[in-house]
């Protein structure tokens, strides 16, 4: 029943059951029941002999006790041992002799021999490699590769494995592969294998550790799961099912890989985490693997790395693959390597003394030292040789192992170890040699489904003949596979594929050499036809390399044409997986058997298969580097093409290759090859620069004839492609705009591109559209079109990406946009986030020829847009230079020129001398590169002031010839501004009149062209281009002697700088400021313009400016140092914490099942069906069936869960035999308990598969012996299910046994599983009857729900009708006053002066009424919505009530006041009846009001005479005051059937009532709920056609003398605010204080704004106005502190790009940090009247809050409100 092996310990328990009788007089267990008492042995402990008969000595009690131990390893292990305690305790008894230190077991020797499992020899190396790790763990050293090398066995894999624990201590992950030696071409194998461990580890993790590991890994791989998940399918179980990705082209793909496998390592890889891999056997490694692991080791944005490697050194030499990447790595980094050297013989004679308990071995120590070499794993096969030939043996009698050294010396045992090896593999049976050999071929890895397809065997068969090399454990099972199948033939026909592993890689080779030589690669064929024929369809990429792997060890034997066909189809599949695996290597060598497959005539036979094979090899060919043998299948691909379409797709290979090789003047050679085929011509590069003008000019004509004169928008309808080679030419000439950008002739990059742009508009759109939109709107200096046209072209490019979808092309598009015409129109900041995301775009594209374009550009406009150079200086190194640097020379030479300026700024001048740039390889003849380092020189001079006249002027030369170079690039602007100012300085010098007058009218005219240029520029984009125009101006009015115009023009420029931040040109124009008014002798002006200049240019963080200021102008700065700031330390990074598990391996064969057992499982099977049947509880039911689990399986502890629909598991039942804890109905989450065996539980879960474990303690392939839960519960033995039902996932059981290992196997599994699955029908069937109980409840509150619905919609309607009648009334009136007005202009103009004071009049009048109609509507409307908002604050029970102090008789005249006009337009009366005493009390008089007003108002609308009387009374009840109010009118009168309807929501008395009089049906129902709140109620006495009384009382208390003080001050201010209209004319009017005050007008909606521009400026306000928050805080900021500063801010809540909350948190920070005491007043307006928005208004800092709609006065009050409380 376990799964444990029989064996001589089974007697001792035995022995020791007889000896518990002998002294107890009973056994330790007893029962009728097999399955009780078989349980009993299991998992219960006996009771001590010593409690039962207290007679026996505690040694007896401990001998018995040991014997009678759960664990096989915790009895005696000989029966000397027995003897010798026996003995002692007989000793005892005889003699009375008290043995106080007596030991049982002290004499105990195991009988069987086993080598002791410690490392010996390795102190030094293992505390070697713990200091490199704790380099990494520190962050002193990024990351490393250690190299472990040594012979095979010399216990490279031991030491590492010896380590892991002390590796992992700060809670890092260490993940291991093996590399298989007989299928060594299988791609990333080793790293695959290492990640799955990880993902596994990450799924015994509970569940939001998971959901956090999935954001990371999401978040990391951006998108790009798919390219993991194909290498990595397990990762899928943790991020989801992932999304195809973009295919792209063999070298792009290859970049994507790895920078995606970078990203992924990452997110394990981190301070927190280091992460550790190791891989085996690196001598048989792919290619493709070492090329990774030297991107990983070298990338520097890798850090947390250890990657440890092992391989045999005998077997790699020179010119092996691993050789060549070492080499590689260590040009780049350092390498630790460890040597692994023999066992001395102290070591030797250590182990062997340990391992046979005797300290006389030295002898024997020698002799095995002689034989082995000292290597480990050859000693322990010695030894065990050596024990099984019986020359080491023990002896029982004696206790101990005895051997004969001379013996062993004369029987000549073979000091090889595979012989030894294949020695013991031929002394089992011969069909078990045979298999084993077999095995061997199919790899170090095999499973039992593929042997039966293989050898054609029965599962009977197979497992006889494998059965002894496992007993002899030469083969051993992983994976947690059950071995209870081998000796079991009733599970074998149910066992599912088990997989066995050799124990060692030379017992495969043994067993491999059992082979002979000439038949083994028939054998291989053999093997990979069946598992060709056994894999189904669906995993036949899964398994490729596999099967492929014998075909290719076998491939001299196939001969059938149809196979080879078959093949040559499989191998293609395999070449083209593996170059998107980016495993090139692979792909180029399954290409090539592939082609060896097919005939000579396979491009007559077989064209589309061979010309795809070809296709697939050139790719892998040039992506590995070997450019020659991919060269040499271009011809012979391009003779046998039958068609163009394919000739183009040769050639758009072979120019990838050239591009990639940097060959530009090739790759466009290729192209014109290739637009050939379709008709299309462009002239050789070898073409005259006249020639090559003149081909412009007629295709910039071209261009104008195609537009047909249709501007870009019409552009946007074009139509597309039909053609297929349309398109290709289209996306062939897009292709090379790259090529031509760098071998700088902007002639011809401007024809190319125009050409492109022709083709466009003759043939249509197509998905390449876009990029040949920017490639010709670059250009459009050249081409001498409009910029803004090329804008308009670029931006319609940019459009076209997201009509057609291609990530691959985006930055080909953003990159010519970004750094060409976009700067000229646009500011510099529209830029950045073009070129921001084109990099990132090619990034993940893998195109790292754009990323590199891209990466200078965004170096280079940084630097030009005025960026911190500090923060540039990060960047450049962290980011620019070494990745251009590392991918393109070329382009980091180019950048290296651009930034020249940058790095004199910092200090670092000498970077690159003119010499050694001029002769870098990248830079001969390039006029590119030429350009930019002679404008970046010019740069330099200008800012260091340079008089090194003859020199400046030689720099200027080389860079006006070279010019040509930066065609198209803002770079032109920046270097002819420095050019422009060396000049002009040397005429201030009077340098120029030195020079010959021919060459000096050459240096006048190059400053007029770049006059012209800025006058042209600053037009079409001021922002970038101002501030240099007008310091060029101020120069040129200095040499003419207006030096007030150039102080005027310096303070343009100065202040045009600081506006647009471009810092260094507002520092260099208040330098210039300063050194003019220094040489005017204004030393006070020129301090003060120097002193800014040199804070500025500190602030920007130039050493060199700062120094020569200080050194030109000390009289000025003497008191100024030089303080820049270092290097920013690096950012903390946060991860969360994660633990790592690791799995368990059984690897010990299992007893055979008896006829007992399965009568036993009966039984618990019908006890099953007993509980089930029984009248009980749900909770009792799963009481009695948890016990009967325990007790079948033999466990201590059980744990019942059930998965809710979300994933969530409930712990449902926990407990043990004898007490079960049941909640079905109150099930906590696991996640919510603690000290749990969560990581085991959320495995099985996730991965529904059972775990087994016969030792917790010990590590395995799932190893989970880190688990807290297993540590400090000293579990043994667990077994953990999950259930099933219909394949459908139910939950989860957990067993565990803390006494005995190997406690549990396969069948408790399927038993335990059983019994589960009945518990989770039960619980199901229970939910169900649940259901249905709560579903009679929910049609109950159907039923409810329905009656609020209806009462909902009839409240709509009656809301609708309400809310339309004011409606009415407000366009009705406008229509009216409308016409009104147009009759009256009429008249005016018909009549004029003749126009009669009446008809003025009547006109007048007319208007005034339908503008109170208006006000009338408008006020209706706004008490509507007042109305619904108290309901729903009713509702919600948000309105609080106020503590104020207060009159009623007050609040009750006040009411009266508001209704006394529309009483008297109706002839009605109002009366009050007030008491004597004139009381005050504390409350809430608005609520009151509100109250009232309702009331009042509804008695109004249902009266025609008559009038209405509010009678007040109070009463006095100890701290309380009652107040009484009845509201008596004279109306239509209610019945009782309508008065009980009024309180309800949305009702009215009847439809009759709300067709003649309207309401909402709200009122009453608020004034209820409102008096209810204030502690009082409310009823109605009422008499049909007599009227009705309102009753109602509120209970409040009597205000204290103090507080009616206050009450007397608040009704004075209350006067204060209810200033009528007249009153305001009489006290204050704005147009009276509003004079030279500017206000503005913060809001989104243009009607709005106008409303509140005309209340203001007819009063003499001036105004103006922001569309959103954040114009509003930039108008504020720019005027902050001058004349023109507001005087107050109407701040709407809700706009666009910035609310009014951000906005004015904006503002008062802003004034914060200029330390201003007077704050401008901000007054909040927001259609929201709820206390929260104006308490929000007010915390913000806020001075005032009205709502819409608002009066004038609101508006007037909140902005004077300091002069009216003044």
């Amino acid at each position: 029943r376990m799964n444990k092996d029989v064996d001589y310990r089974t007697d001792y328990y035995t022995f020791g059951l007889l000896l518990y009788r002998f002294v107890c007089g009973v056994l330790p267990f007893s029962g009728k029941e097999s399955s009780k008492l078989i349980y009993a042995h299991l998992a219960k402990a006996p009771t001590p002999p010593q409690q039962l008969n207290p007679k026996i000595s505690p040694s007896l009690n401990e001998i018995i006790l040991k014997l009678l131990s759960k664990n096989a390893d915790d009895r005696y292990q000989s029966s000397f041992g027995i003897k010798h305690d026996l003995q002692y305790c007989l000793n005892e008894q005889n003699q009375g002799i008290n043995y106080e230190e007596f030991k049982i077991g002290s004499q105990d020797i195991k009988a069987t021999f086993q080598i002791y499992q410690k490392l010996y020899g390795r102190k030094e190396e293992i505390n070697e490699l713990l200091h490199c790790f704790d380099q990494i763990e520190s962050g002193e050293v990024r990351s490393r590769l250690v190299l472990v090398s040594g012979y095979s066995g010399i216990g490279k894999t031991a030491m590492i494995n010896e380590v892991q624990k002390p590796l992992t201590r700060s809670g890092g992950h260490f993940i291991s592969g093996k590399i298989d030696q007989f299928n060594r071409g299988i791609p990333y194998s080793s790293l695959v294998q290492a990640f799955q461990q990880l993902i596994k580890s990450i799924l015994m993790e509970p569940e939001e550790v998971v959901n956090q590991w999935k954001e990371e890994i999401l978040d990391a791989l951006n998108g790009k799961g798919r390219v993991i998940a194909d290498v990595i399918p397990e990762v899928e179980l943790i991020i989801g099912e992932q999304p195809m990705v973009v295919p792209l082209a063999p070298t792009e793909n290859n970049i994507r890989f790895k920078s995606t496998f970078i990203d992924f390592l990452k997110v394990f890889a981190t301070k927190d985490h280091p992460l550790v891999i190791f891989l085996d056997d690196l001598q048989w490694s792919d290619v493709s693997t070492l090329v990774l692991i030297e991107e990983l080791v070298t990338n520097s944005a890798v850090q947390y790395l250890l990657l440890i490697g092992a391989y045999r050194d005998n077997e790699v030499d020179e010119m092996h693959p691993l050789s060549m990447i070492t080499k590689s790595i260590f040009s780049k980094t350092s390498i630790l390597h460890i040597s692994l050297k023999r066992l001395s013989l102290e070591d030797i004679n250590e182990l062997i003394s340990d391992s046979l308990k005797s300290e006389q071995t030295l002898s024997l120590a020698e002799l095995v030292s002689e034989k082995t070499q000292g290597n480990p794993f050859f000693i322990t096969v010695f030894l065990s040789d050596l024990v099984e030939r019986g020359l080491i043996q023990f002896n029982s009698k004696e206790g101990k192992w005895v051997w004969d050294s001379s013996e062993i010396r004369r029987s000549n045992i073979t000091d090889n170890v595979v012989e030894m090896m294949t020695g013991r593999i031929k002394k089992l049976n011969d069909s078990t040699q045979k298999l084993l050999a077999l095995s061997a071929a199919i790899g170090n890895r095999f499973d039992s489904d593929s042997l039966l397809a293989i050898t054609g065997e029965s599962i009977g068969v197979l497992m006889d003949q494998l059965w002894p090399a496992v007993k002899d454990e030469l083969i051993l099972l992983y994976g947690e596979e059950s071995l209870l199948a081998f000796n079991n033939p009733d599970l074998r026909l149910e066992k599912k594929n088990m997989h066995l592993q050799f124990l060692h890689d030379r017992v495969q080779q043994a067993a491999y050499e059992l082979t002979p030589l000439h038949e083994r690669p028939m054998i291989h064929l053999s093997i990979g036809r069946t598992l060709l024929r056994i894999t189904p369809q669906a995993l036949i990429d899964e398994r490729l390399f596999d099967i492929l792997s014998h075909f290719k060890l076998g491939i001299d034997l196939i001969q059938d044409a149809a196979e080879r066909l078959s093949l040559a189809h499989l191998w293609k599949r395999a070449a083209v997986r593996a170059k998107e695996s980016i495993a090139a290597e692979n792909g180029s060598q399954y290409a090539s058997f592939a082609r060896l497959m097919l005939g000579k005539d396979s491009w007559r036979d077989n064209y589309r298969l061979t010309f795809e094979i070809c296709q697939v090899l050139a790719e892998c060919d040039y992506m590995r580097g070997s450019y020659e043998t991919a060269e040499l299948l271009y011809p012979e691909m391009l003779e046998n093409c039958t068609n163009k379409i394919d000739r183009t797709i040769v050639f758009n290979i072979k120019m990838t290759q050239m591009e990639k090789q940097q060959r530009y003047n090739e790759e466009i050679e290729t192209c014109r090859e290739c637009l050939l085929l379709h008709g299309i011509e462009i002239p050789s590069l070898t073409n005259t620069d006249g020639r090559i003008k003149e081909l412009l000019e007629e295709e910039v004509k071209k261009v104008d004839i195609n537009l047909k004169g249709r501007s870009v928008t019409d552009l946007y309808d074009l139509r597309m492609m039909k053609e297929d080679w349309q398109k290709i030419v289209a996306k062939t000439i897009s292709s090379i705009w790259a090529g031509t950008y760098c071998i700088g002739k902007k002639e011809y990059m401007a024809l190319i591109s125009c050409k492109g742009f022709n083709i466009l508009l003759e043939y249509g759109l197509s998905d390449t559209s876009a990029v040949i939109c920017s490639n010709f709107a670059f250009s459009w200096e050249t081409l001498g079109i409009d910029p803004k046209f090329a804008f308009d072209i670029d931006t319609w490019g940019c459009s076209l990406l997201e009509r057609f979808p291609n990530e691959p092309i985006r930055c080909k598009c953003y990159f010519p946009f970004a750094c060409g015409v976009s700067p000229i129109i646009m500011p510099f900041q529209h830029s950045f986030s073009l070129l921001e995301r084109g990099f990132d775009s090619a990034l993940e594209c893998g195109d790292i020829p754009f990323a590199c374009y891209i990466a200078n550009i965004i170096a280079t406009h940084r630097y030009f847009r005025g960026i911190m150079l500090g923060e540039l200086k990060k960047s450049f190194h962290q980011r620019s230079l070494q990745f251009l640097e590392k991918n393109n020379r070329l382009i980091w030479n180019f950048t290296l020129g651009s930034v020249q300026a940058f790095f004199w700024h910092i200090g670092d001048a000498d970077r690159s001398s003119e010499a050694k740039y001029l002769s870098t390889p990248e830079n001969i003849g390039n006029t590119m590169n030429f350009a930019t380092f002679y404008g970046g020189r010019s740069q330099i001079n200008m800012w260091s002031n340079s008089e090194n006249w003859e020199d400046n002027f030689r720099i200027i030369d080389l860079s006006l010839k070279y010019f040509d170079g930066i065609t198209g690039l803002y770079h032109q602007t920046e270097s002819l501004f420095s050019i422009a100012m060396v000049i002009m300085r040397a005429m201030e010098t009077k340098y120029l009149d030195t020079i010959e007058s021919g060459r000096k009218e050459r240096y006048m005219n190059v400053i007029k062209d770049t006059f012209s240029h800025f006058e042209e520029r600053t037009k079409l984009c001021p922002s970038n281009n101002n501030h240099k125009y007008f310091i060029l101006q101020a120069k040129k009015a200095e040499l003419d002697g207006d030096f007030l115009q150039s102080i005027l023009f310096l303070n343009q420029a100065k202040e045009s700088a600081a506006e647009y931040q471009f810092i260094q040109y507002e520092a260099l124009s208040n330098e210039l400021l300063g050194k003019m008014w220094h040489a005017k002798g204004q030393k006070k002006y020129a301090k003060l313009h120097l002193e800014e200049s040199f804070d500025l240019y500190q602030t920007w963080e130039s050493y060199s400016k700062t120094s020569y200021l200080l050194l030109k102008y000390p009289e000025y700065l003497g008191h100024k140092t030089v303080s820049l700031e270092g290097e920013a330390k690096e950012h903390f990074k946060l991860t969360s914490p994660k633990q790592q598990l690791s799995g368990s391996k059984e690897e010990k064969p299992i007893v055979p099942l008896d006829s007992s057992n399965t009568n036993i499982d009966l039984q618990s099977m019908v006890k099953v069906s007993e509980a089930a049947a029984m009248e009980m509880s749900l909770e009792q039911l799963l009481d009695s069936m948890m016990r009967l689990v325990i007790e079948n399986a033999g466990a201590q502890k059980g744990i019942f869960l059930l998965a809710e629909n979300n994933g969530e598991l409930l712990v449902v039942a926990e407990g043990d035999i004898d007490k079960m804890q049941v909640d079905s109905l109150r099930a906590v989450s696991l996640s919510s308990v603690a000290n749990y065996p969560h990581a085991i539980i959320n495995y099985v879960a996730r991965t529904k598969e059972n775990v087994i474990i016969g030792d917790a303690t010990k590590k395995g392939t799932v190893s989970f012996e880190t688990s807290h839960y297993v540590q400090s519960n000293q579990i043994k033995s667990i077994l953990c299910c999950p259930i099933l039902k219909n394949s459908k996932f139910k939950g989860v059981i957990y067993l565990e046994n803390n006494l005995i290992n190997n406690a549990f196997n396969d069948q408790r599994a399927k038993i335990v599983g059983a019994i589960s699955v009945q518990m989770a029908i039960h619980l199901d069937n229970a939910k169900f009857s649940q259901l249905l109980e709560s579903e009679k409840r929910f049609r109950s509150l159907a039923t409810e729900l329905e009656v609020v619905k209806k009462g909902l919609e009839e409240f709509i309607d009656v809301l609708c009708h309400e809310l339309r009648n004011p409606l009415n009334g407000i366009y009705g009136s406008k229509q009216l006053m409308e016409d009104q007005l147009k009759q009256f202009k009429t008249m005016i103009r018909e009549k004029g002066d003749n126009l009669s004071k009446e008809q003025l009049e009547w006109h007048l009048s007319e208007l005034n009424d339908m503008l109170s109609a208006v006000s009338v509507s408008s006020d209706h409307l706004k008490d509507i919505v007042d109305t619904v908002l108290t309901v729903s604050m009713l509702e919600k029970q948000t309105i609080k009530l106020q503590n104020v102090s207060f009159k009623p008789s007050e609040v009750v005249e006040k009411v009266g006041l508001m209704y006394k006009a529309r009483l008297l337009e109706k002839g009605l009366y109002f009366n009050t009846d007030m008491p004597g005493e004139d009381v005050t009390v504390m409350g809430d008089p608005h609520r009151l009001t509100q109250v009232l007003i309702n009331i009042v108002s509804n008695s109004i609308k249902f009266m025609e005479q008559g009038g209405i009387t509010i009678k007040l009374r109070f009463e006095i009840k100890e701290d309380s005051l009652i107040l009484y109010f009845a509201v008596r009118d004279t109306g239509i009168g209610l019945t009782e059937a309508e008065i009980v309807k009024l309180f309800k929501p949305f009702a009215q008395a009847n439809s009759n009532i709300y067709s003649k009089y309207g309401g909402s049906g709200l009122g009453l129902k608020i004034s209820k709920e409102i008096i209810e709140l204030m502690g009082g109620n409310i009823s109605l006495e009422s008499k049909k056609g007599e009227g009705t009384c309102c009753n109602f009382h509120i209970i409040c208390r009597r205000a204290t003398v103090k507080e009616e003080g206050k009450a007397t001050k608040k009704r004075m201010a209350s006067e204060m605010e209810n200033i009528t209209p007249n009153t305001v004319n009489q006290s204050f009017h704005p147009s009276k204080i509003a004079k030279n005050k500017h206000i503005l007008i913060v809001e989104d909606n243009s009607i709005n704004q106008k409303l509140m521009k005309r209340i203001l400026e007819s009063e003499g306000y001036t105004t103006d106005v922001a569309d959103n928050g954040r114009d509003a805080f930039n108008k504020v900021r720019s005027t902050y502190g001058t004349p023109q500063q507001y005087y107050a801010v109407l701040m709407d809540f809700e706009m666009p790009i910035m609310n009014g909350i951000e906005s004015t948190q904006k503002i008062r920070q802003f004034e914060e940090e200029h330390g201003s005491l007077s704050r401008i007043p901000i007054i909040g307006v927001s259609a929201n009247a709820r206390d929260t928005h104006s308490h929000t208004a007010f915390g913000i800092g806020m001075n005032s809050y009205i709502t819409k709609p608002f009066q004038k006065k609101d508006i007037f009050n909140a902005i004077e409100m300091k002069d009216l409380k003044g």
